[in-house]
Formats: structure tokens, C-alpha cells, sequence
């Protein structure tokens, strides 16, 4: 019996120590304009939500697309257009204790629009990072993070 009550808590540790961050992207609007480029211009939009991490979401955004070729160039460029639409750190202290059970989750949605050299709309996403666990409740930094590589994974697959 103690044996048992040994493991469960050690399974229960491990799932409040875990990192327990989803992140999901949905495609709003595609236009059938095939744009393909290496240079990108990332700008926030103005009605965005004033966020901490806006500096990290941006530098990691260009670091991601760098590693794959994009570059600030302004010829020919893609423009990403971000906007922050929701923005909640939620309680760490509960998602230490309660770790990936739901109470003190975080949540993050980031909306993109991508715009081509004429200023045309040519896609719009959004992407959601929320944020139940993690290491003594997880950092909402990851959460940024975890975005905007998804961000630019659509980027690269879609044109580059």
C-alpha cells in the first residue's frame, strides 16, 4: 500500500514539475496569390494589446525566419502584421499547485495578417499558446516563444 501512495505521488510530482504548454495556429483567410520571398518586414499592428514580451515575440519571429533564409530586406518583402488579441499570464502559484489540472492557465493569441509587396492581404492566422504547467509552474515566456515559431513555421512553409 505504501508502495502505491509512493508512486502515485511521484506521478503526481512529475506531472506538476512537467512543462504542459499547447500551442494550435488556424488559417482565417488564404488568397489564391502565390507570394514566395525571402525578405520580411514584421510590424504590430496598432490596436494590439501592450504586452511585456512584445520585444522577445518580434526578435524571436526574425530570429526563426533568419535561420531560414529571411532577411530584412525591403525588396520584393512580405509584411507580417501582428496584433495581440488576448493576453492572460494566468496564476503561477496555482499552476504550481495544480499543475496541468487547468486552474491558473495562461493564454496567449497572437492574429497575422501577411501582406505582399503591393500591400495586398494575402493570409491571416491566428495562434493560440496556452500555458497549464511547467517547472514550478511554467514561465509565460515559453508561451511567447512557442508562438511566434509556430508563426514563422507558417511563414517559411507557405513563402519562402
Amino acid at each position: 500500500m505504501l508502495k502505491k501512495i509512493s508512486v502515485l505521488s511521484a506521478v503526481m510530482l512529475l506531472f506538476t514539475l512537467t512543462a504542459c504548454l499547447s500551442v494550435k495556429q488556424n488559417v482565417i483567410d488564404e488568397t489564391n496569390v502565390k507570394f514566395k520571398t525571402t525578405s520580411v518586414e514584421i510590424v504590430e499592428d496598432s490596436s494590439s494589446l501592450k504586452i511585456s514580451e512584445n520585444a522577445i515575440f518580434e526578435e524571436n519571429l526574425y530570429k526563426n525566419l533568419a535561420k531560414s533564409g529571411f532577411s530584412k530586406n525591403n525588396e520584393n518583402r512580405l509584411k507580417i502584421q501582428y496584433k495581440f488579441v488576448e493576453y492572460d499570464k494566468g496564476n503561477r502559484a496555482l499552476r504550481i499547485f495544480t499543475g496541468i489540472l487547468g486552474p491558473g492557465k495562461g493564454k496567449l493569441i497572437v492574429e497575422i495578417r501577411y501582406f505582399d509587396n503591393k500591400n495586398t492581404i494575402i493570409a491571416a492566422t491566428s495562434t493560440e499558446a496556452v500555458m497549464r504547467g511547467g517547472f514550478w509552474g511554467g514561465n509565460f515566456k515559453d508561451a511567447v516563444i512557442e508562438a511566434s515559431e509556430k508563426i514563422s513555421q507558417y511563414t517559411v512553409k507557405n513563402f519562402k
